[in-house]
């Protein structure tokens, strides 16, 4: 996620897509994210995948932001967090390597939400 701060709009935030429909097997910029993972930030059991060819764009906070469904982040029956938590070094580098690699050879989609 990247926030960026715009006068008069407020922040506006940049998010790589997570999508539950499986890639072609060849597919280099689709990356899956291991169940370990998933299991450990609160997502659903279903197979996911990060794609670091397109970036969601949406003003914070947006109506695309509901609260997880754990209860992270609550407390005193507060509403609790849109945060699901931080993705481990190892697999945040190789996101982060991949997206890199992607935007040196190609121009990202930009999807405005």
């Amino acid at each position: 996620m990247l926030v960026a701060k715009r006068a008069g709009i407020g922040d506006v935030v940049y998010v790589l897509p997570i999508t539950t429909s499986e890639p072609a097997s060849d597919d280099p910029w689709v990356i899956e994210i291991p169940r370990s993972i998933k299991k450990r930030i609160g997502l659903d059991e279903r197979r996911s995948w990060i794609d670091v060819t397109e970036f969601n764009i949406f003003a914070w906070t947006g109506y695309h932001l509901r609260p997880t469904k754990t209860s992270r982040g609550k407390a005193n029956n507060e509403q609790g967090t849109c945060f699901y938590g931080y993705l481990p070094s190892g697999f945040f580098t190789k996101v982060t390597k991949a997206l890199n690699e992607y935007r040196l050879a190609n121009t990202p989609k930009l999807v405005i939400r």
